[in-house]
């Protein structure tokens, strides 16, 4: 599993998902509405669920696969760029988890930011989303700690003004057959 994501561009480490620490403050980035997604999002708060149903999605997991990626950009104000890798992290971690999918696993992604797979977003036009089954909240919605979850996988977590470096995960459990 690390090698495949290494191989997709990552770099990644695994945790048990009740390890990977969650705090309801991080919403506040949400509610502020600093990405212009709340409430316009089915991906993003409040649509997507309160903070201990986000939490308890991901303690449901087996196990957790932490990916990060780094993307140049020139500033943080190169919205360009940044929309880039972010952009490219969450399409390569969506072809993981297919691959892990064909390989036994089922699960979730948990973003580099939120869900851009439809351009807008139907919640904005009211109507249904097409791809609920692909449909991916950001670290953010899951008030996920990112610093301290890096910390704990062992990953570089570190502002650069020259360098994106986007988090996300994949949330897993073995396929069960009968």
């Amino acid at each position: 599993m690390l090698s495949m994501a290494r191989e997709a561009g990552f770099e990644a480490a695994l945790i048990a998902p009740e390890e990977v620490p969650v705090d309801g403050k991080y919403r506040a980035g949400c509610e502020e509405n600093r990405c212009g997604r709340y409430n316009a999002n089915y991906a993003c708060p409040p649509d997507c669920g309160a903070v201990e149903e986000m939490a308890a999605r991901i303690r449901g997991g087996e196990l957790a696969l932490v990916l990060t990626s780094s993307w140049p950009i020139e500033s943080y104000g190169d919205t360009e760029a940044i929309r880039h890798g972010t952009e490219e992290h969450n399409r390569a971690s969506l072809r993981l988890l297919d691959a892990l999918r064909e390989r036994g696993y089922e699960g979730f992604m948990v973003g580099g930011s939120c869900c851009d797979l439809c351009h807008p977003c139907r919640k904005t036009l009211g109507e249904p989303c097409v791809q609920p089954e692909r449909r991916f909240s950001c670290m953010s919605a899951y008030c996920v700690d990112v610093a301290r979850l890096a910390e704990k996988c062992g990953l570089e977590f570190a502002w650069d003004s020259r360098r994106l470096r986007p988090y996300g995960m994949l949330v897993l459990r073995q396929r069960t057959y009968f």
